[in-house]
């Protein structure tokens, strides 16, 4: 450095999207990156098949397909659920629930509509992203469903299950 210079300090302002509040789309899930069309560039399908051959079976197939812009590129589909269910009443008050097959726990009360989507809000909650990301089980979901005064319902539930290998990694 010369004598009687002084050190110059650059900043280099980085432009942002414009955020949901001016009317704009807000930052997306691939972060700040090139601005344009090709950045923006996002698909998802869903696909829902139930099918009841009686009162008491349900088969259910859930499959999810989606483009992944950036670096790796392409699309991903996959079975998000698929299960056989069999639900008899026994009494007016009391039901059995047996599932078996690939599919997600019984933990959410926001996740209640097809294809578990959420009737109450455009996003998921913290708690049901990381159940949607990570906590789908293959296994076994046996439950009591008992009738209580005033039309409410009580249901105790056990899951035997395996293959949820990830089911930490986003919570850590």
């Amino acid at each position: 450095m010369r004598s009687g210079s002084r050190p110059v300090l650059a900043l280099a302002l980085l432009e942002s999207r414009a955020p949901w509040i001016d009317g704009a789309f807000g930052r997306l899930t691939e972060g700040g990156g090139t601005p344009g069309f090709a950045a923006m560039a996002r698909g998802e399908a869903h696909l829902g098949l139930d099918w009841s051959p009686s009162a008491d079976v349900l088969v259910r197939l859930h499959a999810t397909a989606r483009t992944e812009p950036g670096a790796a590129g392409g699309w991903r589909a996959g079975l998000a659920e698929a299960f056989l269910q069999y639900r008899p009443e026994l009494r007016p008050s009391l039901a059995v629930r047996l599932r078996a097959g690939l599919l997600f726990p019984p933990a959410s009360r926001e996740n209640v509509d097809p294809l578990w989507q959420s009737p109450y809000t455009l996003t998921l909650s913290s708690l049901n992203t990381w159940i949607g990301e990570e906590v789908r089980l293959a296994g076994l979901d046996v439950a009591a469903q008992i009738g209580v005064p005033g039309g409410g319902r009580l249901e105790l539930d056990a899951m035997a299950f395996g293959g949820s290998d990830t089911a930490g990694a986003l919570l850590a």
